[in-house]
């Protein structure tokens, strides 16, 4: 075994990588100076070690200049439930839970369904860079390190006296939702824009918006100006309708639907609901083929 093997602490990184991965920055960092404190102790003359060294410097120079000092000492945030998450316990408690619990047990969206939601990517892009050409997106900064999103969403609101943010993140009452604008005005009032590829409104999107308003008002109160649907009305065009008086309205009941959904997951015993109707309606479910084939055995 070569002389400079001991020196690559290959264990100490991919513990970094998984830490980071969870997004706690902290310690991904504290665990790659750990590796590359020990490399730099090495004095034989392989160029492997230096590669590596360089390698992992560059990987800690990355995180570094992506998040700031401010952004590395935010605190991460956990929940229960998400937007995603209420909108399939509104379906069927079973695609609650098997979401949570079964997810290798999924079925891969096909080529029509990955195209429907490109399109709807594409289509959200353009009503932001028309609309809010200098908004910051809260995922482009963090990537998939979502238990920050709260914490550095709220940070920059705080920071800022008039700011647009893509993808801010709020968490209420163990509730995570990502609204796709939240535009703060100089008078500390916001509105919100929640950007739809259907061209009306659907009994899906009334819950999908519902669920954003009851997480928003929470955090926000009597600052919430207006809360936008904006539905596509063309390829290039769209239209926006403020919905936040019928939405006060129709939050009535979503304290007992959390409830129920909460206890679902906390119970950890897959419901036992045959393959229906429900299955299909409002969107076809990502575990219709597990469901079946436990139909098919007689489960």
């Amino acid at each position: 075994m070569s002389d400079y093997i001991w020196y690559l602490d290959e264990a100490t990184v991919q513990l970094g990588d998984d830490a980071i991965e969870k997004g706690d920055f902290d310690l991904g960092l504290k665990l790659y100076y750990i590796a590359y404190d020990r490399v730099y102790r090495y004095q034989g003359d392989k160029m492997a070690p230096i590669f590596w060294a360089n390698s992992l410097k560059e990987k800690i120079n990355k995180i570094k200049s992506t998040l700031s000092e401010e952004i590395t000492s935010l605190n991460p945030t956990n929940w229960d439930l998400s937007k995603s998450s209420f909108i399939k316990g509104k379906q069927c408690h079973k695609y609650l839970y098997l979401d949570r619990y079964k997810k290798g047990e999924r079925t891969p969206p096909d080529e029509k369904t990955k195209e429907k939601f490109k399109k709807g990517h594409l289509f959200e892009d353009h009503f932001r860079k028309t609309k809010f050409s200098s908004g910051i997106n809260i995922k482009e900064k963090l990537g998939m390190n979502f238990r920050y999103f709260n914490s550095y969403t709220d940070y920059l609101l705080q920071k800022e006296s008039k700011i647009t943010l893509f993808e801010g993140t709020l968490v209420e009452n163990d509730i995570l939702v990502m609204v796709d604008v939240i535009n703060k005005q100089n008078n500390n009032m916001y509105d919100f824009y929640e950007i739809k590829l259907h061209k009306e409104l659907s009994d899906v999107i009334w819950n999908d918006l519902a669920i954003q308003y009851y997480v928003c008002e929470k955090r926000f109160g009597k600052q919430i100006n207006t809360f936008n649907a904006v539905l596509r009305q063309g390829e290039d065009e769209w239209k926006i309708i403020d919905l936040k008086n019928k939405l006060e309205e129709y939050i009535n009941g979503i304290d007992k639907d959390i409830i129920e959904y909460k206890s679902v997951l906390n119970k950890k015993i897959e419901p036992n609901i045959s393959a229906g109707d429900q299955c299909e309606h409002p969107y076809t479910c990502e575990f219709i083929h597990y469901c079946n084939s436990l139909n098919d055995v007689g489960v």
